[in-house]
C-alpha cells in the first residue's frame, strides 16, 4: 500500500507540472481546425483552377453525339424501354453497330469526359458482340433477329435464360454508361 501511495503522489506531482499543457493542447486543436478550413478552401480553389476550359472540338463532338443519341428515339429508347433480349427487327440495332464499327477513333481532350465516353463505347461493343453471337435471322421472317430458345441450345432452357439475362445486362450497361457520359460532359461545361 505504501508503494501505491508513493507512486500516486509521484504521478500527482508529475501531472501538476503539466497543468498548462491542457490549455496549450486546446490552443493547438483550435489552430489545427483553422488551418484545416484554410486548407480545404485552398483545395477547392486549386480544383476550380485545374478544371479545363472545354475546347470547341469537345463541345462540337459532345453536341453531335447528343444529337445522334437522343433519349426519346432510336437506340437508347429501344434499349431502355423495348429491348426484350429475344427478338428484334434486323434494322433496329444499326446505329449501335455502325457506332462500334466506324466511330472507334472518336475521343475527347478532357480526360474525364473521354474516360466516360470510352466506357460507353466499350459497353456498346460488348452488346454488339452479344447481338452478333447470340442471334440469327428468324426461320420464318428473315427481317427479324432472334435469340434461339432452349430447344436449340446444348444447355437447354437454362442456357437460354442465362443468354437473355446477359443481353439485358449489357443493354442496361449501354444505357447507364450513356447516362454517366452525358452527366459528366454537362458537369464539365460541354
Amino acid at each position: 500500500m505504501q508503494k501505491l501511495e508513493k507512486r500516486n503522489s509521484t504521478l500527482r506531482r508529475s501531472l501538476e507540472g503539466h497543468e498548462g499543457c491542457a490549455e496549450a493542447f486546446e490552443a493547438l486543436r483550435g489552430e489545427r481546425e483553422v488551418l484545416g478550413r484554410s486548407l480545404q478552401a485552398a483545395r477547392t480553389q486549386v480544383r476550380s483552377l485545374q478544371k479545363p476550359v472545354p475546347t470547341e472540338r469537345d463541345r462540337a463532338l459532345f453536341a453531335k453525339l447528343n444529337e445522334e443519341w437522343p433519349w426519346g428515339a432510336g437506340t437508347l429508347l429501344w434499349l431502355r424501354d423495348n429491348f426484350n433480349s429475344k427478338s428484334w427487327s434486323v434494322n433496329t440495332p444499326e446505329q449501335i453497330i455502325h457506332f462500334v464499327e466506324f466511330e472507334g477513333e472518336l475521343y475527347f481532350e478532357d480526360k474525364f469526359v473521354d474516360k466516360a465516353f470510352k466506357r460507353f463505347r466499350t459497353a456498346c461493343a460488348d452488346l454488339v458482340d452479344w447481338l452478333v453471337t447470340e442471334s440469327s435471322p428468324g426461320d420464318y421472317n428473315p427481317q427479324m433477329q432472334i435469340v434461339h430458345d432452349g430447344t436449340y441450345r446444348p444447355g437447354g432452357w437454362s442456357e437460354y435464360m442465362d443468354v437473355r439475362q446477359r443481353g439485358e445486362k449489357l443493354a442496361k450497361e449501354v444505357v447507364d454508361s450513356w447516362r454517366s457520359f452525358e452527366r459528366i460532359g454537362r458537369s464539365r461545361s460541354l
